[in-house]
Parts: C-alpha cells; sequence; structure tokens
C-alpha cells in the first residue's frame, strides 16, 4: 500500500540556522521561492507552471494539511525532490541548486532547469 505524503516547503536558510526546528513552512512552493528573495536575497529557480509531480510507486500526494496524510517530506522549489530529513534537504539545495543573490529585475530564466 502507498504512503500518503504531504508535502511541506520549507526556507533552506532559516531551517538551517535552527536547531529547535521553530521555522516556517510553506504549502506551495511559490511562497517559499518569494520568501527566500525577500527576506534572504537569494535567487532560486522554481519548476515549469502547470506541470504536475510524477507518479510515484512508493507515495501519494496530499497538499490539503487538513487531509489524512502518513508521513510528512521537505520538498524542494526548484524540482521534485523531497526528504524526510531536513538535513538532507538542505544540503540537497545548497549542492544541486546552487542559489545565488538576487539581483533587481532577475529574469527566472532557469525556470525547470533541473526537472
Amino acid at each position: 500500500k502507498k504512503k500518503v505524503l504531504n508535502l511541506v516547503y520549507p526556507c533552506y536558510i532559516c531551517c538551517s540556522s535552527h536547531n529547535n526546528n521553530e521555522y516556517v513552512a510553506y504549502g506551495v512552493a511559490a511562497r517559499a521561492i518569494n520568501h527566500v528573495r525577500e527576506a534572504h536575497g537569494y535567487y532560486l529557480p522554481s519548476r515549469r507552471r502547470g506541470i504536475r509531480r510524477p507518479k510515484n510507486d512508493r507515495y501519494d500526494y496530499q497538499s490539503n494539511m487538513k487531509m489524512h496524510w502518513d508521513e510528512q517530506h521537505y520538498a524542494c522549489t526548484s524540482c521534485w525532490y523531497h526528504a524526510d530529513s531536513l538535513d538532507r534537504f538542505i544540503e540537497h539545495v545548497k549542492t544541486r541548486h546552487t542559489p545565488s543573490k538576487y539581483e533587481d529585475g532577475q529574469v527566472d530564466d532557469q525556470a525547470g532547469e533541473d526537472d
């Protein structure tokens, strides 16, 4: 039987500086991307719009936190990666997407690059 997975999108910067897990995790990727840009000044690419998460043999995905789910994972805003470990999530974002300082007017020309 597949597990029902709820995905949250934490800020990789805020959650890496808090050992007590008092950080905000967003329900949608766009809000986490905006937070990283506005609060920390870093640019993260987004996935292509309109493309649904690929089916998975191990999990069904539930985006509504009020509905039943078995596990919660930390999801990447820039690709389909997710993990149950916050440390693995942070390492993934830093090494796979190498966030850069945001410059005003920067265009999201890397969207979907890591799909």
